[in-house]
């Protein structure tokens, strides 16, 4: 994950990190990046527009696709980016 500057991980660059994981890592991935928002102290820091649409995928049960992911890596680099790098194993998978 790029932190500092200002910087951090661009909803796009999120997005193209969930679609390199595999198919059957995904679901996996959704689950513990789920607990991890769920669980962190800072969620109010998440944009709102990012939180609602980790919300409507949650709600419609497409959390573990690439969009969905790429959105709970977004803002979990926001609050908890040393978190996220351990979930993520560096490379991308869980």
């Amino acid at each position: 994950m790029r932190r500092g500057g200002g910087g951090g991980v661009r909803l796009g660059e999120a997005v193209k990190m969930a679609k390199a994981m595999k198919i059957e890592e995904r679901a996996r991935a959704a689950e513990k990046l789920l607990d991890l928002l769920l669980s962190t102290s800072a969620a109010e820091k998440i944009p709102a527009e990012i939180g609602w649409k980790i919300v409507e995928y949650l709600r419609v049960g497409r959390l573990s696709e690439p969009e969905a992911l790429g959105h709970l890596i977004y803002a979990l680099n926001l609050l908890e980016p040393e978190k996220l790098e351990e979930i993520l194993g560096g490379g991308g998978g869980c």
